[in-house]
């Protein structure tokens, strides 16, 4: 296997430094945001670990250990993110509010920040998240074309300027912050320098892994023990990534599930307009990744899946290989792996709230 030489992780890490009413703006906003990015050949050789069966294993129960919100305390407008903090709890965003919220192990909120607008420490959108080293949080918002920082009490440390289009945080490399960001019809890792700002990165371009527009290959993101993995709202690919950026191997889910067709439309007058949206009959394959010691846990959305319940596939990330799959008997918009090992979900049908999960460890394939 050939890989992609990567470059040398920074010396520092990532420098970057409740509202209520109607229906706002930023939920409308939401759909916008979800552009991915293009993974075109190139001459890596990487291994595709295909899938042979769409016959799914299923382990063992999972039952409900707490629901967060329930009670109307705290009160979720619109859930949109939820991560792990490695201190213990979790970290959600909410969009209907425009804040990030901090809650501890207990379930207990520790801190809210932010509002809708365009200030310091003010968000038009939130489309990714992460945790810095020292448990604070980054928030990407591309409305704003902005980072920013938040200490681990919630407070604005610093916000950067993206020269880019960016639309996913990626996690840390080493000690080094990465982003992804289109660039022409290529995919980008962009390096955060010294002085705070985002600089040319390196090319990461998995063979493997390629679709005809952005909006087919809408991404989402994970670190994990060995680096970071990558999956698609519209295919079954998952990229591996190692503590480099360096693609380890590409592998197909349990059900193959290939990127769609993007349609274009017009309209006919003296003004013509034009609009490219994913084909409407395309199967969504996931909707949110989280790893945990050793395996990937990958929100599925396709087959299997409604209203009623959630099918999380679970994957082996050293062997890059299918390991078994959940039953969550509820409809889950977004899933994290708590330090504890437990299954944090967050729900937005009727009251919002945030459920946790214990059995992820329990069970053997049925």
């Amino acid at each position: 296997m050939t890989r992609r030489p990567g470059p040398k992780p920074s010396v520092v890490g990532l420098p970057l430094s409740a509202r209520r009413g109607t229906m706002r703006p930023f939920e409308l906003l939401l759909p916008l945001t979800l552009a991915g990015v293009a993974l075109l050949a190139t001459s890596v050789d990487v291994p595709l670990c295909a899938q042979e069966t769409s016959q799914r294993v299923w382990l063992g129960d999972l039952s409900e250990r707490q629901v967060v919100g329930e009670a109307g305390d705290p009160v979720f407008g619109l859930l949109s993110l939820i991560v792990a903090h490695p201190e213990g709890g979790f970290v959600v965003a909410d969009l209907y509010y425009g804040q990030v919220r901090r809650f501890g192990a207990g379930g207990g909120e520790r801190w809210s920040s932010g509002a809708i607008g365009d200030g310091p420490g003010e968000f038009r959108t939130i489309s990714d998240l992460e945790i810095s080293e020292d448990g604070g949080v980054i928030v990407l918002d591309p409305a704003l074309g902005r980072i920013t920082e938040l200490s681990s009490q919630g407070e604005v440390r610093s916000t950067t300027r993206t020269p880019r289009p960016v639309r996913r945080l990626f996690p840390r490399f080493g000690a080094s912050a990465w982003v992804v960001a289109p660039r022409d019809d290529r995919t980008l890792w962009l390096d955060v320098t010294d002085d705070g700002l985002l600089g040319d990165g390196f090319q990461s371009l998995p063979k493997e892994v390629s679709f005809t527009h952005t909006l087919a290959g809408e991404p989402f993101t994970t670190a994990s023990d060995l680096g970071a993995v990558v999956v698609y709202r519209w295919s079954s690919k998952m990229v591996y990534l190692d503590e480099y950026g360096n693609v380890r191997g590409v592998e197909d889910g349990v059900e193959e599930i290939a990127f769609p067709d993007v349609k274009e439309y017009g309209t006919a007058g003296d003004i013509g307009q034009a609009a490219r949206r994913v084909d409407p009959d395309a199967t969504w394959a996931a909707r949110s990744v989280s790893a945990f010691a050793g395996r990937v846990y990958v929100l599925f959305r396709g087959r299997g899946a409604d209203d009623s319940h959630s099918v999380i596939d679970v994957y082996d990330e050293r062997e890059m290989r299918y390991a078994g799959s959940f039953r969550v008997p509820s409809a889950a918009d977004g899933i994290a792996v708590l330090a504890n090992g437990h299954l944090a979900t967050i729900e937005n049908a009727f009251v919002p709230v945030v459920k946790i999960w214990r059995g992820l460890d329990h069970g053997s394939g049925s």
